[in-house]
């Protein structure tokens, strides 16, 4: 009967090193996935990291693009008059005449409270048409991204119509316009 139990139990013992033999192999394997995936997944959290710096660049980028759109490092004035143009024609205003002075140029040396920091032209334009139209004129030059100052603004009273939709005036509109550059 001891012969019988020592047998059973060999026969245990080598069922279990035989399963763990087989086993062994299968545990090995899922350990390396378990590594596996935890590398996977660090770099799925270094690719968001990625992404989100690549936004927060992007987003950098156009603020610097806009920066420099508001000092440009030229002067464009066809770009300025063909800008104007459309900003008083999309306002149903006539842009009658634009003028360009002289480029101020800065003083490094000069420190006076006041004074520009940038080169600047200044642009005298004359627009006719309703006051409405104007106010919106005006709203969309404070919309535009490039750094001006309006100096002055003059306004004369030209003529009246009578419209079906009631009295109309025209207005004539003198604008001094101080645009900087870098």
């Amino acid at each position: 009967m001891q012969l019988k139990l020592i047998i059973i139990f060999i026969s245990i013992i080598g069922s279990l090193l035989v399963l763990l033999l087989a086993v062994n192999p299968l545990w090995q394997n899922v350990m390396e996935l378990r590594v596996d995936i935890t590398r996977a997944q660090d770099d799925i959290a270094e690719s968001e990291d990625i992404i989100k710096k690549t936004a927060e660049y992007r987003r950098i980028e156009e603020e610097v693009i806009k920066v420099v759109n508001a000092l440009p490092s030229k002067i464009d004035t066809p770009e300025l008059m063909d800008g104007f143009e459309k900003l008083a024609n999309s306002n149903q205003l006539i842009l009658e005449s634009i003028g360009f002075s002289p480029i101020s140029e800065v003083d490094p040396t000069d420190t006076e409270e006041g004074k520009a920091a940038f080169p600047s032209l200044i642009l005298d334009m004359s627009l006719s048409g309703k006051y409405d139209n104007f106010i919106d004129f005006v709203c969309g030059l404070e919309k535009i991204a490039r750094a001006m100052d309006t100096d002055t603004i003059r306004f004369t009273v030209s003529s009246y119509s009578y419209q079906p939709s009631g009295l109309s005036q025209y207005i004539t509109f003198d604008l001094s316009i101080k645009v900087y550059y870098q």
